[in-house]
């Protein structure tokens, strides 16, 4: 069996627990003629290498120092990772509760309730991650420019009105229309506009 340290590990720990006889084999060498992958070849390679006698490494048990190092190394990256997310919550809340209003109207209604900033600072962040995995799960559609520019026709607009309506140039829009310009943004608050018109 070929990478019982890597790709072919667990199948090579759920042989030995079945007691079935495991031999390592090295990685095949790429001949000049055949430098690429030919699985079919590459077995062959390996069973005639087991049959020989020149492949005769029992696969390491995983369960002594190296195997114990490579645990702990992936649980501190774990860690620091889970930590680097905190750390972004946390700045993203705090970044809310002095800039914008909702969280600052949210912060004082919980004070009210008589809430600590500390757990209000935790039920915000809690708030932040549910929003942030809702965008990546489900993100929300974005208007195409055809779309954008069929509304705006349909309402009888023209880019310098629509334009002036949003804050901002006619070029701009016309580049989003186009599919010239990706600004999600912007594309949302022309959308937005011509619901409203439409309404």
């Amino acid at each position: 069996m070929e990478g019982t340290s890597s790709c072919g590990a667990g199948l090579a720990r759920h042989l030995a627990a079945e007691n079935v006889a495991v031999v390592e084999v090295l990685r095949p060498k790429r001949r000049a003629g055949r430098g690429h992958k030919s699985d079919p070849a590459d077995a062959e390679a390996a069973a005639r290498a087991v049959l020989s006698g020149e492949a005769t490494a029992c696969p390491k048990s995983a369960d002594g120092p190296v195997e114990a190092i490579r645990m702990l190394r992936a649980a501190r990256r774990s860690a620091v990772e889970a930590r680097t997310a905190a750390n972004a919550l946390w700045r993203i809340a705090t970044v809310r509760l002095r800039c914008d209003d909702r969280a600052q109207a949210y912060a004082a209604r919980r004070r009210a309730e008589g809430k600590t900033n500390r757990e209000i600072l935790r039920c915000l962040k809690r708030h932040i991650a549910r929003e942030v995995h809702r965008l990546l799960t489900d993100p929300p559609a974005v208007p195409t420019g055809a779309d954008l520019r069929r509304q705006r026709a349909s309402h009888g607009l023209t880019l310098h009105t629509a334009a002036a309506a949003i804050g901002a140039t006619a070029n701009q829009l016309s580049a989003l229309e186009r599919g010239l310009r990706h600004d999600r943004p912007l594309a949302e608050r022309y959308q937005q506009h011509l619901t409203e018109i439409a309404a």
